[in-house]
This record gives C-alpha cells, structure tokens and sequence, in this order.
C-alpha cells in the first residue's frame, strides 16, 4: 500500500536519498519515456496527416509529449547524478503538474473548435473543387 503522507514529506520531496532510488524515479522515468515516445508518433503522425487542422493537433500533442517527456527523462538523470535542488522529487511533481495544465488548453482546443475548424476545411475543399471546374 502507499503511504501517501510520505509522498507529501519534505524528506521525500526536497532532499536526495544518496543510496538508491526509490520506486517513484523509476515511475518518472518510465512515464518520460513513455511520453517521448508518444511525442515521436504523434510527430510521425502529424507528417502522415493529409489535413492541415488534423496537422496542427497533432503537431501541438507531439510538442506537449516531447518536451514533458524529454524534461522528466532530465530530470532523472539529474537525480541519478544527485543534484542538489534539481534532482528533488518536487522538482519531477512540478514537471507533471506543468505538463497537465499545458495539456487543458489542448483538450479543450480538441473538443470545441477543433470539429469547427475540420467542418471549414472541407467546406474550402469542396470550394476549391468547383472553382477549378470552371
């Protein structure tokens, strides 16, 4: 079972255990990697993509992935290395808490006007067909 209340302890948060690393490292590491990979294949996917607001979405998740993925990957090997304020669990939390709140922005961009912006897209290509008909 987790203890949640060491999760929240400044022992746990601010100050680097010398010995070994906890589960929780591994955890950041693991979700690092993960999002590094998903940031590749949205990145693939965004070149593979044959509409531009489909494009740009996945363009901006790749962005998102890429760059949380690759700071918590750093941030592991900071804390591998034992620096001092940088390798700190509060500094890894931070990196995520960052993370989500960039993401609310691209959810809501991805359920509201994102349908739009399709919708007038294949409006304008339906427009430029019969335009070069003529």
């Amino acid at each position: 079972m987790i203890d949640f209340r060491k999760l929240v302890s400044s022992d746990y948060l601010i100050n680097i255990d010398p010995t070994a690393l906890h589960r929780s490292d591994k955890a950041f590491l693991i979700i690092g990697a993960a999002l590094t990979i998903a940031g590749i294949i949205f990145r693939l996917t965004s070149m593979s993509s044959h509409h531009p607001p489909a494009r740009r979405m996945w363009r901006r998740l790749s962005l998102w992935a890429l760059t949380i993925g690759l700071v918590e990957v750093l941030w592991f090997i900071l804390r591998y290395q034992q620096a001092m304020y940088l390798g700190s669990h509060l500094v890894a939390f931070l990196i995520l808490l960052i993370g989500i709140i960039w993401l609310v922005p691209l959810l809501k961009y991805w359920l509201g006007q994102y349908r739009h912006d399709v919708g007038q897209w294949q409006k304008d290509q339906v427009k430029q067909k019969y335009i070069k008909m003529q």
